[in-house]
Formats: structure tokens, C-alpha cells, sequence
């Protein structure tokens, strides 16, 4: 990126390369992520979740404290989840 003096600088590049970073992601990445968390496996997942935050009273969770509550096949896709 330049600058008002005209010259590219290090910050400006960083700043331009997190920007594109952010567009790509929008156009690309989360319409495909907003497609899988909307899926029947996560929604389970987030119940259990919240099942579990809900009884604990508090707005964290450990991993392993879920993945205990999870079938074989829900732990695969958590794990991908928290990826």
C-alpha cells in the first residue's frame, strides 16, 4: 500500500494483506461456515454445550468436559469445530 508520501512501508503492507485476508474470508470462507454450523451435527453439539454451561452457571467450558458428553462421531466434528 502507499502512503500519503507515496512510499510503500512495511505497516501499510500488513494492514493491506490483513484486509484482503478479511475480504477473502467473507466471500469464501464463511458462507461455507455458516453452512456447516448450521447443520443438525453442530446443533446438537451446541446443545450439550449449553446444557453443560447452563448447569454449571458460568459462560466457559473445557473441552474435555464436553467431548464426555459427546458420541464418537460428535467428538470428530467438535474437534474440528474448535480447529
Amino acid at each position: 500500500m502507499i502512503d500519503s508520501t507515496r512510499k510503500i512501508n512495511t505497516e501499510l503492507t500488513l494492514k493491506g494483506v490483513i484486509i484482503a485476508g478479511k475480504n477473502i474470508g467473507r466471500k469464501y470462507l464463511k458462507p461455507e461456515l455458516d453452512k456447516n454450523i448450521q447443520s443438525e451435527k453442530y446443533k446438537i453439539i451446541f446443545e450439550k454445550i449449553s446444557e453443560i454451561v447452563i448447569n454449571d452457571g458460568t459462560d466457559k467450558f473445557i473441552k474435555k468436559d464436553i467431548s464426555e458428553v459427546l458420541s464418537w462421531e460428535e467428538k470428530s466434528s467438535f474437534n474440528g469445530f474448535l480447529s
